[in-house]
């Protein structure tokens, strides 16, 4: 304290000396308002992660905070990201109950491009090996929603698969695979109305598990209602 008595008079008579407290003083400011910002965001995250623990545990599942999903499941689920890195799943539920089939519900996220255009991704995701109990498999197929830039490739590409009957799913969602003819089989009258009172959600199946996700860092209500669409969802694909 002395010394910076001893230095107000200085910095009085010199102006440079003056500019350089003050960078420096705005310095300390910004490096003490990006660490409280930073305690705050850490504090809610923690709420967050206990709440979506009680939830799980008040039901008697597990629930793993940071956790590897298995290798398999993630190869043909997410091919759909492309050039990504640093890949986390975390926050995992394990064994929630939809019809005679069960899924895992958690927080997943990635990063594409570097340094300054680095973005990171958040999304809630549930997983589910439908084919366990029956056998049989599912068609490969990406459902995603449908954005300018799908309108604009499907004038030459003609991948989009539309419903004729079901016009508020087509509007909504961007449906493509290998092979038109099983993705229109399985997308029945039920399944389609089912997804037309959840629009937002990205759908990927590799014909082993199908992923449900939805984009976001979602809040524990948001999370535990996507866990519920995702039930749905879910039941109304079974076979």
């Amino acid at each position: 304290m002395q010394k910076l008595i001893e230095i107000f008079p200085l910095i009085e008579t010199d102006p440079d000396l003056a500019a350089k407290y003050a960078v420096a003083l705005m310095f300390a400011i910004g490096t003490v308002f990006f660490m409280i910002c930073n305690a705050i965001k850490d504090k809610k995250e923690k709420k967050r992660i206990e709440a979506l623990r009680s939830h799980a545990e008040e039901r008697g599942l597990m629930f793993d905070e940071k956790t590897e999903i298995p290798e398999e499941p993630a190869k043909g689920v997410f091919f759909i990201q492309g050039h990504s890195y640093s890949r986390k799943a975390s926050n995992i539920t394990h064994s929630v109950k939809a019809g005679r089939h069960t899924f895992d519900v958690f927080d997943y996220e990635y990063v594409t491009g570097a340094g300054k255009s680095a973005q990171l991704h958040r999304y809630a995701c549930a997983l589910c090996g439908l084919h366990g109990s029956t056998g049989r498999f599912y068609p490969v197929f990406c459902m995603e929603p449908e954005n300018f830039m799908h309108k604009a490739e499907d004038v030459f590409t003609h991948a989009d698969i539309d419903f004729d009957l079901y016009p508020r799913f087509s509007k909504l969602y961007h449906l493509t695979g290998p092979s038109r003819e099983k993705i229109e089989a399985f997308f029945t009258p039920g399944i389609l109305s089912c997804l037309e009172s959840h629009p937002g959600l990205e759908i990927y199946s590799d014909g082993f598990y199908i992923t449900i996700c939805r984009k976001g860092h979602l809040s524990p209500k948001e999370f535990v209602d996507f866990e519920t669409e995702a039930g749905e969802i879910i039941q109304a694909m079974a076979i």
